[in-house]
């Protein structure tokens, strides 16, 4: 073999020995790389994870409650407040929204969708205009809001549906929650979307039985409920009509009684009497207390 042949040789070796380098370098780059790149995600995927966990953490806990305004108004009160958590000292912005249950349509004689939208499918509304509601009462901005601070809104009962009598609304809505979407905003962590539900204030009769001579009972009922109760009639399981003792009250206000209803003990003793009001949406409510045997 000659020295031309040797230096042929030796310069392909050389040549092989190039792309293999070449070869495991380029491997080598791009294992790099892709640990790189692994790293990063795992890093972004980390500051999630913790961004995520931060925002939970900072959940503003909203407190709700609803009251009757009374003094014969139909109105009530609702009162917002910021009780924390520790972290989150206050909201840059709140934004409260009635939720509405719009019924869905069904048949080509149902309202438009148009109409459906057009209606406040809630219990109560708020007062448009006040507080800075909205003109249909179905939302209102609050500015900053700092933790322990308490904002009260007016509300009042919704308008029905056109194609709903008064009657039939309040029935429809005469357990339901007052229902609420509030978004809360602070500046560098994001937004909040929160549901809650308080109960409508209402007028809740506890019944108290005072024995008398000759087996005869007096009944009082006493408001116990957060709401007064109106147009009060009673009625017993017999039929006949009751002898009441006392003031009759247009209103009866919470922490307020009804005229003591006596029941004498005789051959025709009820089995029941009932006592029935309208609530402050026009809804009809009752009770009934059973009578000793």
């Amino acid at each position: 073999m000659n020295l031309e042949q040797f230096s042929w040789i030796g310069g392909g070796i050389g040549a092989v020995t190039g792309i293999i380098a070449l070869i495991v370098s380029v491997h080598f780059t791009r294992r790099a790389t892709k640990a790189a790149e692994d790293a990063a995600e795992s890093a972004r995927m980390t500051a999630e994870v913790e961004a995520d966990r931060r925002h939970g953490e900072l959940t503003p806990q909203v407190t709700v409650a609803a009251a009757a305004v009374g003094h014969g108004s139909d109105r009530v009160s609702l009162t917002l407040g910021l009780s924390g958590p520790s972290g989150l000292q206050h909201l840059d912005e709140v934004l409260v929204r009635i939720r509405s249950d719009q019924p869905q349509r069904h048949l080509a004689g149902d309202p438009s969708e148009e109409e459906l939208r057009s209606v406040v499918w809630a219990p109560y509304r708020l007062v448009p205009g006040v507080d800075g509601a909205d003109s249909e009462g179905r939302s209102v901005h609050l500015s900053a809001l700092r933790c322990g601070d308490r904002r009260t809104l007016v509300m009042e009962p919704s308008v029905p549906a056109g194609w709903i009598n008064s009657a039939e609304w309040a029935a429809r809505y005469d357990e339901t929650p007052i229902r609420l979407e509030i978004e809360c905003v602070r500046s560098g962590s994001g937004s909040w979307h929160l549901l809650q539900e308080v109960p409508q204030p209402q007028a809740a009769f506890d019944c108290h039985v005072t024995p008398k001579s000759h087996g005869t009972f007096v009944l009082t009922w006493t408001n116990g409920g957060d709401a007064p109760a109106k147009d009060m009639t009673f009625s017993q399981s017999n039929g006949g009509e009751l002898m009441l003792e006392g003031t009759h009250q247009e209103l009866v206000h919470p922490g307020e009684s009804t005229p003591d209803a006596w029941i004498p003990r005789t051959g025709n003793y009820p089995e029941w009497i009932e006592l029935a009001w309208t609530d402050t949406r026009g809804a009809k409510c009752s009770t009934r207390f059973r009578l000793p045997a």
